[in-house]
């Protein structure tokens, strides 16, 4: 229905429902570490605020401001240590939101500058969600199974609080928004995107060299032979135990 009523093309409005999908549950993702999710999330709804009044649409701004400000006070009760989870519910719903809000608000730019400026408004999510994959692809685990692998677990692993990772990633986003903003005002041409590209393989290789996952497996210590004498002897045992 967002497409739809985006009035998109057949080819970019297919595009546009698999950039919902992917940062939708980019948001989710990131929603693992007290502040993390919100603080980002706030920061991308005032950034799509701002271009939503930008390009004439009030009533998109109203609504992201509206959420920028509601996600300000739910950070409040969020900061660590936590009171309060948005939860799946609440990170999809968020997600869905700014993603959607993100498609509406660029249908009259062209193609390349939207690309550049949904790129930077999500630069953060997108990052984490790549992170994940990559790492628990070469670890072997499943892809779906929740895990402290994320941006904001490798922070922590490398000395940051859990205050100290939420700040790292509000600013990381703030700083990728402001970007964005820069692009959507013309004021920088798309190719300044560019830069935002190519930090992003950066920081997931320097992050991967976190170690986040115990050893795959551990080898047990050989069990000692009984004689059959003993073993025998101590049957009764094992079975009152409930051990066979």
């Amino acid at each position: 229905m967002v497409v739809a009523l985006a009035g998109l093309a057949p080819g970019a409005g297919a595009l546009a429902v698999l950039w919902i999908v992917v940062v939708t549950n980019a948001f989710q993702l990131l929603d693992n570490s007290d502040g993390a999710m919100g603080a980002v999330a706030a920061v991308t709804a005032l950034g799509l605020a701002v271009c939503a009044i930008a390009e004439g649409r009030p009533g998109h701004g109203l609504l992201l401001s509206v959420l920028a400000a509601a996600l300000t006070g739910f950070l409040l009760h969020n900061w660590y240590p936590a009171r309060i989870h948005l939860g799946d519910c609440g990170s999809l719903f968020t997600g869905f939101l700014l993603a959607a809000s993100a498609v509406t608000v660029h249908t009259r730019a062209p193609g390349e500058q939207t690309v550049a400026e949904l790129f930077a408004l999500t630069l953060v999510v997108l990052t984490d969600t790549v992170l994940v994959l990559v790492s628990r692809g070469r670890a072997g685990r499943p892809l779906l199974r929740g895990g402290g692998d994320h941006i904001a677990h490798r922070l922590r692993k490398v000395g940051l609080t859990t205050q100290g990772s939420a700040v790292v990633l509000g600013v990381a986003s703030l700083a990728a928004t402001v970007v964005g903003l820069q692009i959507h005002d013309g004021r920088l041409a798309p190719v300044a995107a560019l830069p935002l590209a190519l930090a992003v393989p950066v920081a997931v290789v320097l992050l991967l060299k976190v170690p986040v996952y115990g050893p795959a497996s551990r080898r047990r210590a050989p069990r000692a032979r009984t004689p059959r004498s003993t073993a025998a002897a101590s049957a009764p045992v094992d079975l009152a135990r409930g051990r066979g």
